[in-house]
């Protein structure tokens, strides 16, 4: 018993001892006074100490040798600085410097430079960098790319995105495999239709599936582009009656295989690719990830395509605000 209590307290003294370091941490980085009140501390008990011994070493180097140490000792940890003043200042040399990292700042050397007194290591929190995607050289090669576009159909995104995918996929679909894959419905019954629709012309009406999907993406006139795109009804009516909760569970399949959480979200190779703003979804932009994904590139690689960013919602108009885009 009187050991689980020792244990006991151990452990929540412990607790106690981690949880005031992390409250310090934080004082000293929300408040900086806290740590020029230690660093005042430091160097009143170095002065007492050098006036008892009569100095650090008794040797003194120049202005200017005070500023080179410092600019050397700062590559080492916050990069290129930039010395403002070197003054002395009760005992010490007071230098004053500015960094990119840091801003301005100042730290004290004793005057023989053996000793610094105040760091260079800053005490900012540094926001960690999300590693980017794999984009180009980065996805796997092969003779035929299996490249696939996850949409939803009444997404804006999506939309946006289909346009500028569609011209790379009439240019090279006798040369790789390219398909819109259909995510799980998110906008209601009329979405979950048009989805059905789209995956039975792919599966079963190909050669006309291009052609519809055009002129879908004009006005999601649906009636209008089975009409236009001269679609076997009848056919159609089959698919959706008997076969297409098969080929939905494929494109569903697809989905949680790669992971896919937002429309628009392009697979190459089975490795994601970086689309994520309007100005990476241009015809240009989408023939090109396409084409680096081919062990030898075909011919039609070295087509000229558009360079237009599409706006993200029906119709071919095009978008000048690159900066925006995102996912439904």
């Amino acid at each position: 018993m009187e050991n689980e209590d020792s244990a006991h307290y151990e452990h929540q003294d412990h607790h106690e001892t981690s949880h005031k370091k992390r409250d310090m941490t934080e004082k000293i980085r929300t408040n900086p006074w806290i740590m020029s009140t230690f660093v005042l501390g430091i160097l009143a008990i170095i002065l007492i100490v050098g006036s008892v011994s009569g100095g650090i070493t008794g040797k003194t180097i120049s202005e200017k040798e005070a500023g080179e140490l410092v600019v050397k000792l700062a590559e080492s940890q916050i990069g290129d600085i930039e010395i403002l003043d070197v003054s002395k200042e009760s005992g010490f040399y007071k230098i004053d410097y500015e960094s990119e990292k840091t801003g301005k700042s100042f730290i004290y050397l004793t005057l023989d430079g053996n000793y610094l007194i105040g760091g260079l290591t800053s005490l900012a929190v540094e926001e960690e960098e999300e590693e980017p995607e794999p984009v180009g050289s980065e996805i796997p090669k092969e003779d035929i790319p299996k490249v696939e576009l996850f949409v939803v159909s009444y997404c804006p995104y999506g939309i946006g995105a289909e346009k500028g995918f569609l011209p790379v996929m009439e240019l090279l679909k006798d040369k790789a495999d390219l398909q819109i894959t259909f995510m799980h419905t998110q906008h209601g019954e009329k979405e979950d239709k048009e989805n059905k629709l789209q995956i039975c012309l792919r599966e079963e009406q190909e050669s006309k599936y291009l052609n519809y999907l055009g002129c879908f993406l004009e006005d999601g006139n649906s009636e209008r582009c089975l009409v236009q795109a001269k679609i076997d009804k009848a056919k159609l009516d089959t698919c959706l009656g008997s076969k297409i909760e098969k080929y939905h569970l494929e494109d569903i399949s697809s989905t949680e295989k790669y992971g896919i959480t937002g429309s628009p979200s392009l697979i190459i190779n089975g490795v994601k690719a970086n689309i994520p703003q309007l100005k990476d979804r241009t015809p240009t932009n989408f023939l090109n990830l396409v084409c680096s994904a081919f062990n030898e590139k075909p011919e039609e690689c070295s087509n000229v395509l558009s360079l237009e960013i599409q706006s993200p919602q029906f119709g071919y108009s095009s978008d000048s605000d690159s900066s925006s885009g995102g996912q439904c």
